[in-house]
């Protein structure tokens, strides 16, 4: 039983020690891609950082098959998009998501921000 518990113990510090390790400060765009829920986003582009310029994302699905996007998934998109342009943070974000959709989408959804270096 002891033995039980101290393994416990340990397996829940290495898995805290693991966790923490991430820097998500100094993530290069291309791990953003692969990661984009760690990407920052901020009301406005700090001074310090370099802008890379304005992104959008547009998801319109024509089938009634595919999901329906949420909050999440238009703005992974959106962080996706911003990465790609090498960008690791966004600033001055809005989006909308229409789960009804419009006259030539069952569903659709858009973001937009601006995609920025931080330093």
């Amino acid at each position: 039983m002891g033995r039980g518990i101290l393994a416990l113990v340990a397996i829940s510090a290495l898995a805290g020690c693991s966790a923490s390790s991430i820097d998500f400060d100094n993530m290069t765009a291309a791990e953003l891609m692969a990661k984009p829920q760690w990407m920052e986003i901020r009301p406005s582009v700090p001074k310090t950082a370099s802008i890379v310029g304005p992104v959008s994302v547009e998801i319109c699905n024509k089938r009634r098959s595919d999901p329906v996007p949420t909050d999440t998934s238009v703005l992974n998109a959106l962080k996706v998009e911003a990465a790609r342009k090498g960008g690791t943070a966004l600033a001055d974000v809005s989006f909308r998501v229409t789960p009804e959709g419009t006259d030539s989408c069952f569903s659709y959804a858009r973001a937009s921000g601006i995609a920025y270096m931080r330093q």
